[in-house]
C-alpha cells in the first residue's frame, strides 16, 4: 500500500468509462450537408483523430472545423483540442465512443489549428479552389484530391459532401460528381491525362 499523499488539482480528473462516452449519429439523407454530425471533444484532454476514427468506423476519414472566413476547413489528422466542436460524417445511424486510448499529449490550437493537424489542401497532389465576393471576405474552399485508389462517383471516406454555409451572404462553391454528389473534397484517380471537373457557383449576394 502507498503511503498517503496530498494531490492538489485547479480540476477534477475524469477517467471514461471502459465503454466510452457514447454519442449517436445519422445519416440525414439531405442532398447538401448529407451525413453531417456536429461533434464535441468531451474530454479536457486532446483527442488523435486517426485513434478515434479507426475505433469508429461509421464515421469518415476527414472531420471539418469551421474557419473565421465563414467555411468548413477539413483535416486527414491530427489533433482536436478539449472541449473543440468539430464536423464529422456518418455513413448511417450509429453510436460512437470517445475512450480513454484516443486521448493525445500533443496539442493544438482551438478553431484555427496551427500545427498537429493536416489540412486536406495541404495533402500531396491537391488542388483548392476558392470563392469570395465583393461584398465580404467570406470564402467557400473547394478540395480536389487526385491519387491511384480514388474513383469518380462519391466514395464515403475519400469525399466530403458540401456542407451549406449558414453564413448570410456567404458564397456557395462546390464541384459535383457524375453520380449526383455536391462536394468539398473529391477525390480523383490520377490516371487520365485531362479531368474535367465541374465546378458550381452560386453567389449569395
Amino acid at each position: 500500500m502507498s503511503n498517503p499523499f496530498t494531490y492538489l488539482t485547479n480540476g477534477i480528473p475524469s477517467i471514461a468509462p471502459a465503454a466510452g462516452i457514447s454519442i449517436g449519429v445519422t445519416n440525414s439523407g439531405a442532398a447538401d450537408g448529407n451525413g453531417y454530425n456536429l461533434l464535441g471533444n468531451p474530454f479536457c484532454s486532446p483527442i488523435d483523430w486517426t485513434t478515434f476514427q479507426a475505433a469508429n468506423p461509421s464515421l469518415g476519414g476527414t472531420f471539418g472545423l469551421r474557419q473565421e472566413d465563414g467555411s468548413w476547413h477539413y483535416y486527414a489528422a491530427g489533433s482536436i483540442p478539449m472541449g473543440q466542436g468539430f464536423m464529422v460524417i456518418a455513413s448511417g445511424a450509429a453510436t460512437i465512443n470517445f475512450k480513454e486510448n484516443q486521448k493525445t499529449a500533443i496539442d493544438a490550437s482551438m478553431l484555427r489549428p496551427e500545427k498537429a493537424v493536416v489540412e486536406v489542401s495541404d495533402e500531396p497532389n491537391a488542388i483548392t479552389f476558392v470563392l469570395s465576393n465583393d461584398s465580404n471576405n467570406w470564402s467557400s474552399p473547394t478540395t480536389i484530391l487526385f491519387g491511384n485508389n480514388y474513383a469518380k462517383t462519391y466514395k464515403f471516406g475519400n469525399d466530403m459532401p458540401f456542407n451549406s454555409d449558414i453564413t448570410e451572404g456567404a458564397s456557395k462553391f462546390y464541384t459535383a460528381s457524375p453520380d449526383g454528389y455536391n462536394l468539398s473534397v473529391y477525390s480523383l484517380p490520377d490516371n487520365e491525362a485531362v479531368q474535367t471537373v465541374p465546378l458550381v457557383a452560386v453567389a449569395q449576394v
